[in-house]
This record gives structure tokens, sequence and C-alpha cells, in this order.
């Protein structure tokens, strides 16, 4: 399965991001990773990004390279 790894500054789970966990659990892993300081970031190659920010990255089935989610 891919998995999706949501880094997140803020205190609590986004509703959304459960809600998508829950809605596609079958077909993704959802994971969250709480980076309140941002250094996880900066490890794994990512720029800090301002206060409260987050980054989502998709790891596609069997690989260990992330790629990054910007949006539409």
């Amino acid at each position: 399965k891919p998995r999706a790894l949501l880094l997140n500054q803020g205190k609590g789970i986004p509703l959304l991001w459960q809600t998508l966990g829950n809605k596609y659990r079958d077909h993704i892993k959802f994971a969250i990773h709480r980076d309140r300081k941002g250094k996880s970031s900066v490890k794994m190659g990512l720029e800090k990004g301002p206060e409260k920010s987050s980054k989502v990255l998709i790891y596609p089935a069997g690989s260990t390279d992330y790629v990054r989610y910007e949006g539409v």
C-alpha cells in the first residue's frame, strides 16, 4: 500500500486527516508525526516552514523515497 505521512507542528490531529484516514484506510496507510520545532523536516531535507504549518509526504507502494504533496 502507498503511505501518507503528515508532518504537523500543531497539537492535535487535524479533522481532515482523520476523515481521509477513515475513508481510505483500505487503500492508503496514514500516519502523523508531530514536528513541533521543524527539526524532523530539516533532517528529511525539507524546509522548517512557518509556525503551525504542515507537510504531507506520500510514499509510493514499496518505495522509501517520498513525494511531497503540494496541493492543487
